[in-house]
């Protein structure tokens, strides 16, 4: 089992719905200490910086998925050049050791703060029906190939 920490877009319920394919079993409240949420440059997704933020980045540990879900999310995360990676978050239950979606590329630079409530109010609609689609092709695709699709699905 595998627990995963998501700090961007996929903590809408609407968009990690669509991502996994239900509901998450277990959620919870976690805090990512030493980083914060930025808006990447010229986009509307979020990135992890380094920053000594005593709050830390805030987000959602999913507890205990199995592989199918965790499949499912580096499907989706992968599509857009995101890929796991190991950290530590705080939960209200103390430190847990999980993972979490970093972008493989190191071009991407932060811009400012990224809010989810100001993404949920312009994008997620459309990231809700594109991840309906895009998730259609799970099982049958690449993430390589889904990402280059990605850009017609979001228009």
């Amino acid at each position: 089992m595998t627990n995963i920490f998501l700090f961007g877009s996929l903590r809408d319920a609407g968009l990690l719905e669509c991502v996994l394919g239900h509901a998450p079993i277990r959620v919870s409240g976690a805090h990512l200490p030493g980083y914060r949420v930025a808006r990447a440059r010229g986009q509307a997704f979020p990135l992890l910086c380094k920053k000594a933020h005593r709050q830390g980045a805030e987000g959602l540990l999913l507890q205990d998925l199995d592989a199918r879900e965790v499949a499912r999310l580096d499907f989706y995360e992968g599509a857009f050049g995101y890929r796991r990676e190991p950290c530590e978050v705080e939960t209200a239950q103390g430190m847990r050791v999980c993972e979490t979606y970093r972008p493989a590329s190191a071009n991407l630079q932060p811009d400012g703060p990224w809010s989810l409530e100001t993404w949920q109010a312009e994008w997620a609609p459309i990231a809700r029906r594109a991840a309906v689609e895009a998730m259609g092709y799970f099982g049958q695709i690449s993430r390589a190939e889904l990402g280059h699709r990605m850009l017609g699905i979001n228009l």
